[in-house]
């Protein structure tokens, strides 16, 4: 038999999760044998799935009708193409005789036993003009119009007035009826229009939006160079040492020294009197906090670069380093990532934006706190990377770099 009304239904397996589909398809209750809804199954890249070994669900939910529920059969499906996944599903008389939103879900169960939930889709079906009409009307609208003269010509007058009562009660239930629909597509037509300027309106905020990241990003790009140009010019003017003559002289320092640090911690000392002179030139290795440690923790010269560390040099602070992470920290979260020496009392800082491995990113900022007693630190704000903010796993790779500026006295 034909298939007069197609509904065709794109439905695509994918992990970003589904939203039932308003299709705009109307089935009436006429309809009987000629209506179909036509299934498009496809992987999550596109591909056609092949349905040769698969067995398809289809769940409908009456809505109008207190949720009622209505599953066909796997024999009232039919396969058009296996490999192509193509399936076509005549509506049943049982189901065209509701009246209402139908809300449909389509799931696969394959050999292999696995499955999917292939997404959600609605439609409607009304009942028909003529549906209302023949069971009062009888055969009057079966015979041909010379039978129609032929039998009111030989009718009498009251036979004559109860067909011109019964062809007005039609002619106003028409009247209804088309009125209804051009209701219905006046406001299909004025949802349209404001849809289409909805849609207008968010690409045109997103072309803004997008130019103006992209404006941002060059900034901040432009302000990294000039300030990694700064370091290096910095670093070069410095009065080196070599690396025999740092770590020696590393090991020598006394400057900060273990149990002064846990002393000056434990009795909360007041910021405000730890402004003490600072050594130019000098730098210094931080200890990461607990959620970070250096990418190489082993005590080694060929490791010792790239911990995390400061350098001064005049009034500017120098923070570098490679860390990771040793737990997964969350997207749009906030982390300490060490603590600054008591002794920096720092004016500004700035706030780089970094680029872990994965295409994870963060930005860093070094934090001057308002309470005296509290110290100063370097956080790390937004993980997330280029396609969703994920957050980062345990285990990732930061490159650190950071400038800020220290009072001297």
């Amino acid at each position: 038999m034909p298939v007069l009304k197609k509904g065709e239904i794109k439905v695509r397996a994918t992990a970003y999760g589904t939203e039932v589909k308003s299709t705009g398809y109307v089935f009436y209750s006429y309809d009987k044998n000629s209506s179909a809804l036509f299934f498009q199954f496809r992987n999550q890249n596109g591909e056609p799935t092949d349905i040769a070994n698969a067995k398809i669900h289809l769940l409908m939910i009456l809505e109008d009708d207190e949720g009622k529920e209505f599953i066909p059969g796997q024999e009232d499906f039919e396969i058009i193409s296996k490999p192509g996944g193509k399936a076509k599903f005549v509506l049943p008389e049982m189901l065209l005789s509701y009246q209402g939103k139908v809300t449909g879900y389509i799931c696969l169960d394959f050999e292999d036993g696995s499955q999917t939930d292939e997404g959600q889709f609605s439609f409607r079906i009304r009942r028909s003009m003529i549906t209302r009409v023949l069971p009062a009307m009888g055969d009057k609208y079966v015979q041909d119009f010379e039978d129609i003269k032929e039998r009111v010509e030989q009718a009498e007058d009251s036979t004559r007035n109860d067909f011109k009562d019964s062809v007005e009660r039609v002619n106003k239930d028409y009247e209804a009826w088309k009125a209804e629909q051009e209701e219905e597509q006046a406001g299909f037509e004025s949802d349209f229009a404001d849809w289409k300027t909805t849609q207008e309106t968010k690409q045109t905020n997103f072309e803004s939006e997008t130019n103006k990241k992209i404006t941002d990003i060059n900034q901040t790009l432009e302000t990294t160079d000039s300030q990694v140009q700064e370091t290096n010019d910095a670093l070069e003017s410095l009065d080196a040492y070599t690396k025999v003559e740092t770590d020696e002289k590393l090991e020598n320092l006394d400057v900060y020294k273990k149990q002064e640090t846990d002393n000056k911690l434990a009795g909360k000392a007041d910021k405000t009197a730890l402004n003490k002179k600072v050594e130019i030139g000098e730098r210094e290795f931080l200890t990461p906090e607990k959620t970070f440690e250096n990418l190489y923790q082993e005590d080694t010269e060929s490791n010792r670069s790239t911990w995390l560390q400061i350098v001064i040099q005049g009034s500017m602070g120098y923070l570098f380093g490679t860390i990771k992470n040793t737990v997964d920290l969350e997207s749009g979260s906030y982390t300490d990532v060490c603590i600054l020496p008591e002794e920096l009392d720092i004016l500004t800082t700035t706030t780089v934006t970094i680029t872990g491995n994965d295409n994870k990113s963060a930005t860093i900022k070094i934090i001057n706190s308002a309470d005296p007693k509290s110290p100063n630190k370097v956080g790390m704000y937004r993980f997330k990377d280029k396609m969703e903010p994920s957050g980062a796993t345990k285990g990732e790779r930061f490159d650190l770099f950071g400038v800020f500026h220290i009072a001297i006295s």
